[in-house]
């Protein structure tokens, strides 16, 4: 099946075939009605025959071709930006494009793989890209915002194409959606009490337990309804969520 025929297009193709088949055993077998199926100066049965090798044909050539329009433009990308500056930059300029420390992106990435690795894997069997080149992607557009995460800038950045950026989007979030339950909860007693002692020798914030902190979520366009209940006070229109960790962030 060649890549860039949808679905429609396919169901259509095989229509096409089963349906000259189906005519040419009924005509073979003496079951089809005269004059159904009529190609001027050939008898019905090699109509049918002509009309079943063009169906034969056609969902090979359009197989053997990558796309279906023609005229297509050549888009080229490279993956030098992950492999030669974001893997070998220091933690500062890592920070600042990945938000979140190497660590951290190695411990989601080691959870994910355990818990959620068959959602990195496609329905037929073969592995998509890596898992950690997927998780680097969806940060980098989390962490971003306008022109900075538009599709087709994100995957000329890691040298992929627009639709593994969708892709990677949507099975990081899967993931991230299937260990919610296990890892966004409250803590228990051993815990509590470990984090009040951390927090207490460590800044001086006695029987504390965990951090509460406002942020905002800048948004690409202006809500259609009721737009000024987005606006903020650094002039963007934006969502606001008060959100609770503890000192492991």
């Amino acid at each position: 099946m060649a890549l860039g025929i949808s679905m429609p297009v396919l169901t259509s193709l095989r229509t096409r075939f089963v349906v000259p088949t189906l005519l040419l055993a009924m005509s073979e077998a003496n079951a089809m009605p005269p004059n159904v199926v009529h190609i001027p100066s050939l008898p019905q049965v090699q109509s049918i025959r002509v009309l079943w090798m063009v169906s034969n044909k056609a969902p090979a050539i359009l197989s053997s071709r990558r796309y279906l329009a023609a005229g297509r433009c050549t888009r080229y990308k490279c993956a030098d930006w992950y492999t030669n500056v974001l893997l070998r930059s220091d933690e500062d300029q890592y920070r600042s494009s990945m938000r979140m420390s190497r660590t951290t992106l190695e411990y989601i990435f080691s959870i994910l793989r355990a818990h959620a690795g068959d959602i990195f894997t496609s329905r037929r069997g073969t592995t998509q890209i890596r898992t950690d080149i997927q998780l680097s992607i969806d940060l980098f557009r989390f962490g971003n915002y306008r022109n900075g995460i538009r599709v087709h800038s994100v995957a000329d950045r890691f040298g992929v194409s627009s639709r593994t950026v969708v892709k990677s989007t949507e099975s990081v979030l899967k993931g991230l959606k299937r260990l919610a339950p296990s890892v966004i909860r409250w803590p228990n007693t051993q815990r509590r009490a470990q984090q009040a002692g951390w927090a207490g020798s460590s800044d001086g914030f006695d029987n504390c337990i965990v951090a509460t902190d406002g942020n905002t979520f800048p948004l690409e366009y202006q809500p259609a309804l009721h737009p000024w209940s987005y606006y903020d006070r650094k002039g963007r229109y934006s969502l606001k969520a008060v959100i609770t960790c503890d000192w492991d962030g």
